[in-house]
This record gives C-alpha cells, sequence and structure tokens, in this order.
C-alpha cells in the first residue's frame, strides 16, 4: 500500500501518563520527578506522542506548561484511558482467582486477523494454562453464534438486536479504496457520490451491511460490477482496474495491494462491539473491562448508536494497543507464568469484515 492513510499511530500508554502528569504538574521537571524518570525521557515520550497524533499538544514558555487547543480536546480521553488502566488492573487480579477454562469467541475476519492474535498472546503472558477456540464469520454468522449461545462472547458491527449485553469498543472508518492512477487518487477525500458513477466492486450484500448503510444514507445506488465474499478478493479486482470499493480501516491495516486509499466524504465508519449472550455470566463481568480501554464508562445502546463522535475520541487507530492487555479480563484462568503460544482451535473459518 503507498498510501500515508495506512500508517498507524504507535501510541504508548507510557505516553499517555506522561502526558496527563505533565498537564497536572504544568512543568516537564516537576511531571518527570514525580514518575520517577529523567526530564530528558519524559521529554522524549510527549515529543513521540506529538509526533504520532501529528499536532503540538503543549506549550511550554516560562510560565509552564499549557495544552493547546488541539491538547484540550484530547485531555477528556486520554484521562479515560489512564482510569481504565487502573480498573483494569484491579479486574486483572480477580480474574487471576478464576478457574481455568476455553474461551469460545465469534469474530469476523478483520478483527480475527489483526486484534486476536496481539490480544491472546498478552493474554497468555498472565494465563498461560487458557484455552481458545475461534468462530470465524461475517456478520450474520457472528450474530448466529452468540444468539445460540455457543460463544462466550463475539465481535460485531453495531447497530444490533442481539439480546444480552452490547459493549461498544472503538469506531473503525470506512476508506474509499482506488486503482493506482485512478483521477480521484489525487483528491484529499472521495465523495460519496463517485460511488454512483464509478464502476465498483463490491463485498456481497450480507456481508456488505456497512458500505450499504453508509451509500443508503447519501441516497446514492452503486453501479457494483462484481461482488465476493472476501475483503482481500475485493480489493485485489480494484488493483487490477476492475473499479473502486469502500473497505474498512482495520481490514486495511494488514493489506499489501498496490491501491490508493482516501477518506471518505463525508467521512464514514462502523462501530465494532462486543456481544456477550444472556447465558454468559461467567463472561460478562470480566468482558465489561474491554470497552473501558476505549471508552471510560460502558455507554448504553441508545448512546453507542447516536454519539459516534463521542466514540471516536479516541482514534480506532489506537485501540488495539491498549485493548490488548484486556483480554486478560474475558474469561477466568488464573496463575502467572513464563509466556507460551496459545492454544487455538479455529472454526469455520471464512467470511468478510
Amino acid at each position: 500500500m503507498k498510501n500515508s492513510d495506512k500508517e498507524r499511530v504507535r501510541v504508548t500508554l507510557r505516553q499517555y501518563e506522561a502526558f496527563l502528569k505533565t498537564v497536572e504538574c504544568a512543568g516537564v521537571s516537576a511531571a518527570a520527578q514525580a514518575l520517577g524518570v529523567s526530564q530528558s525521557a519524559l521529554t522524549q515520550l510527549l515529543a513521540g506522542l506529538e509526533r504520532d497524533c501529528g499536532f503540538p499538544l503543549l506549550v511550554r514558555n516560562r510560565g509552564g506548561v499549557h495544552l493547546t487547543p488541539a491538547g484540550k480536546a484530547l485531555l477528556p480521553a486520554v484521562q479515560q484511558v489512564c482510569a481504565a488502566d487502573a480498573h483494569l488492573r484491579g479486574r486483572i487480579q480477580e480474574v487471576r482467582e478464576r478457574a481455568g477454562g476455553t474461551i469460545r469467541i465469534a469474530t469476523f475476519k478483520s478483527v480475527a486477523v489483526n486484534w486476536l492474535p496481539p490480544m491472546i498472546k498478552q493474554f497468555q503472558v498472565q494465563h498461560p494454562e487458557a484455552r481458545f477456540r475461534l468462530f470465524d464469520g461475517a456478520y450474520a454468522e457472528v450474530d448466529a453464534y452468540v444468539r445460540s449461545g455457543t460463544v462466550d462472547m463475539g465481535f460485531i458491527s453495531l447497530p444490533s438486536e442481539l439480546p444480552g449485553e452490547i459493549v461498544p469498543v472503538c469506531s473503525d472508518r470506512l476508506l474509499a479504496v482506488l486503482p493506482a492512477g485512478h483521477p480521484l487518487a489525487d483528491r484529499d477525500a472521495v465523495p460519496i457520490t463517485a460511488f454512483g458513477t464509478e464502476p465498483v466492486v463490491s463485498l456481497v450484500d450480507s456481508t456488505n451491511r456497512d458500505a450499504l448503510r453508509v451509500l443508503d444514507a447519501a441516497h446514492v445506488h452503486p453501479d457494483i460490477r462484481f461482488q465476493t465474499a472476501d475483503d482481500y478478493a475485493m480489493i485485489s479486482m480494484v488493483e487490477s482496474g476492475l473499479g473502486i470499493c469502500i473497505a474498512h480501516e482495520l481490514v486495511l491495516r494488514s493489506d499489501h495491494h498496490n491501491v490508493v486509499v482516501r477518506p471518505l466524504d463525508p467521512p464514514a465508519h462502523r462501530t465494532i462491539a462486543m456481544a456477550i449472550p444472556p447465558e454468559s455470566e461467567a463472561s460478562r463481568s470480566c468482558a465489561r473491562s474491554l470497552p473501558l480501554c476505549a471508552r471510560g464508562h460502558r455507554p448504553t445502546r441508545e448512546e453507542a448508536d447516536h454519539e459516534p463522535q463521542r466514540m471516536e475520541a479516541v482514534h480506532s487507530r489506537d485501540v488495539p494497543r491498549r485493548v490488548r492487555p484486556a483480554v486478560a479480563a474475558l474469561s477466568k484462568p488464573r496463575g502467572v507464568s513464563p509466556p507460551r503460544q496459545p492454544k487455538m482451535v479455529c472454526a469455520d473459518d471464512g467470511g468478510a469484515g
């Protein structure tokens, strides 16, 4: 991929802590002392955070350190992340006391490929005896696994009418994917109306819920020339010049096709959430910890449907790195030993998203 939109922010929790402590102390020297690090180390953490964000967060002068407008905008979300981390550490201790067992997770492909492996690896550091069984599938298949109680939890895209608890995790952008050299590639963003005039490559309807929702909202009727059930097959068709498509940012993270990626105009996203079946009481209290890494509290279903910008206050590109330790709250194993490779059985491989 040749596009800067595919670069991912590598923000760490340590950088967030450095930012908050500097704001709290109104100075780098005092913040460094409070954190027990050198002033040079703290300065490097702050510089790395600002570099990854792409804009300054703090202004330093003789009067001390002050927030920029952008820093003020991000401060509440950063406070939520650090508070969630403190909460999570407490919950991890509770999880250690639970009996071991197999964790059954239903998920669509982009989460299975880009999120779960590092999350499970981190989980194994604390819980080496845990076993995992993944049920891969498209949206409808994941819904069926959750609805039937086959799994302990499932990753879904909102809105959802599934029974049980719905726990929003993060927002994932929908992006336009173009062949290299396409006339629209020179634009900063691709108007959604272009999908009514350009040849379009699409996922089949059962797996194309998010793109169809965005197109319907804009009253755009796409000129669909090719359909497939696989995200990467769709992008490969775009690479070959067969049309343009809409893809999820999480899917594009692990993609290496020679294509151009641009934001949509107006911007669009999907909200990824965890669904916990009513019968899954053993997983319920622990799984609630996961969204705390993306937000400071557990929102209602109505909040998830009507406040997408609030969920995006913590950028979706950052969420996977922060959420990895939270998977330790997804089950009930105990004990702390050196890490081992997770024992994983994949079921029903396939599906898009």
